[in-house]
């Protein structure tokens, strides 16, 4: 209805486009994410994107996503016709020459976990490896830029940092020894990019977008 009101060109939405409009509609899916019932985010969300949203992905002129791994699942799961589907990789915003934000550091090296733990994103892997690494004497701690999984709240070598600004989380990025990227399930993987992007090792999870 805004789009008729306001005379719209174009439309460019994410996951959910309309199903009518009087203008061209772009939708860009990062994944398929709400057709796998062990790693949606939520049940009555996923229904509603594996129905109205697969109907209108169906009918949008232009079909986006980060990966080549993902535009196969998208084009798989959605029923899209790969016609008129568009890999476009995503970009870090983050450079080595962004001003520096004083941040309070762990004093021992440290790995680097960015966003909040979900089934998908399996942090409990990568921190009962550094757990691991820690009996055996590595000096390693942990800064997560999100919420840990429940068993490793609280836990004194992991640091919670908390809505991290882009100048906070390059400085994060930059003292990091590594970045680890465990997900089990990814459309893309921004963090190895932005990783990458500054320079900083990465330990990631061997899965299709990720090897892409």
């Amino acid at each position: 209805v805004a789009a008729w009101l306001q005379r719209a060109d174009i439309i460019h939405a994410t996951t959910i486009a309309p199903i009518a409009a009087p203008c061209p509609v772009v939708v860009t899916l990062f994944d398929a994410l709400d057709f796998h019932p062990r790693w949606r985010p939520s049940r009555i969300w996923s229904v509603y994107v594996r129905t109205i949203g697969a109907l209108a992905a169906r009918r949008a002129d232009a079909v986006i996503t980060g990966t080549r791994a993902s535009a196969i699942e998208v084009a798989s799961k959605f029923r899209t016709s790969t016609d008129n589907m568009h890999v476009i990789p995503l970009g870090s915003t983050l450079t080595p020459t962004n001003p520096a934000t004083p941040v309070d550091l762990p004093t021992d090296p440290y790995v680097l976990l960015v966003g909040s733990d979900s089934p998908r994103k399996d942090f409990t892997t990568a921190l009962a490896a550094v757990a691991r690494l820690r009996a055996t004497g590595g000096d390693i701690s942990v800064v997560v830029t999100g919420r840990p999984p429940p068993a490793y709240r609280n836990v004194s070598w992991i640091t919670e940092r908390h809505n991290v600004d882009d100048a906070t989380l390059t400085v994060l990025y930059q003292h990091a020894s590594a970045v680890i990227v465990p997900s089990r399930h990814e459309g893309f993987g921004l963090p190895v990019v932005e990783a990458r992007t500054l320079g900083v090792p990465v330990v990631a999870s061997d899965i299709p977008a990720l090897r892409e």
